[in-house]
Formats: structure tokens, C-alpha cells, sequence
């Protein structure tokens, strides 16, 4: 909608590099700090394989879990 003229978005760097817009400028939003929720999602009845065991335990044991 933005690169249509529709106003202004909220979206991370990668999306705008990704696609691709040459009419379209980003300015950096530094404060305050945008945050967002992410969870960790695994197939259900299938176990992880020994390196994403370690990699689920290592971003529980650095971020928490909910």
C-alpha cells in the first residue's frame, strides 16, 4: 500500500531490501525500541534433532519462555 502512495509502514529492514522498492525510502526508528513477540514452533508428535534441541535450549535459556 505504501509503494502505491497509501500512506506510511511499519516493517523490518529486510522486508523493504526483499522485495525489492526502489521508490520507497526507510528511515531507522531508534526510540523508542520496537519490540515483538516470536515463539518457537516444532511439528507436533516428531522429535527434534539433536542440534535443534540445543538450539531451542539456548534461546529459552537466553530469552525465557512462555
Amino acid at each position: 500500500m505504501t509503494a502505491s502512495g497509501l500512506g506510511v509502514s511499519v516493517l523490518p529492514a529486510s522486508i523493504l531490501a526483499r522485495e525489492g522498492y526502489p521508490t520507497l525510502v526507510a528511515h531507522r526508528l531508534t526510540c523508542p525500541t520496537v519490540e515483538r513477540n516470536t515463539s518457537i514452533i516444532a511439528k507436533q508428535g516428531r522429535s527434534l534433532s539433536p542440534a535443534a534441541t540445543r538450539f531451542v535450549k539456548l534461546l529459552t535459556g537466553e530469552f525465557g519462555s512462555g
